[in-house]
């Protein structure tokens, strides 16, 4: 009966032993946030970290088009995790990415931002008899006519090309 239970005891030992890295690692991920190509220059990867990590894990590789590629990663002031490649992946903008960073896999699409405009219509607001422009939204797609959008005040604004104090978007009143 000793011996039984010895047994049964030492098993429970080894067992939760091995049992805890693999818990305390659940609490740690790598989300990948983006795979952009930033003002021509380079190719980033950016992750999201959830947990610790040490400078000394954040390294990886990615393959793009066949070709595998080490990639040096840093933590950064904002708690994102940014990588590079050690070859320039200019020329595979458009591809998609497989790769590893920390134990961690990620894939996506290599997309340039390089060449994303920031679209910033006025914003007409009715005063009176007459529209007067407010601050301009930014955003990276372009409105076409019709759009709407709700403003941080509440009130909604429609994008009209030809509204009478030029294109934009022009407040209603609020809700």
């Amino acid at each position: 009966m000793k011996k039984g239970l010895y047994r049964a005891l030492l098993i429970l030992v080894v067992l939760l032993i091995t049992a805890s890295p693999v818990f305390a690692a659940a609490d740690r991920s790598l989300s990948l946030s983006t795979i952009a190509n930033l003002k021509g220059k380079e190719v980033v990867f950016t992750f999201i970290p959830r947990g610790e990590f040490k400078a000394s894990e954040l390294n990886g590789y990615v393959w793009v088009h066949g070709q595998k590629f080490t990639l040096s990663c840093r933590l950064n002031d904002r708690d994102e995790v940014k990588c590079i490649a050690n070859q320039s992946l200019y020329g595979y903008i458009g591809m998609t990415a497989v790769g590893s960073v920390a134990g961690f896999p990620f894939s996506g699409l290599i997309i340039d931002l390089s060449s994303v405009r920031n679209y910033c219509p006025t914003i007409w607001q009715a005063s009176g008899n007459s529209w007067v422009a407010g601050e301009n939204l930014c955003s990276t797609f372009k409105p076409v006519n019709g759009d709407w959008i709700l403003l941080d005040d509440g009130s909604i604004a429609f994008y009209n090309d030809n509204g009478p104090a030029g294109p934009g978007f022009y407040g209603e009143s609020n809700p």
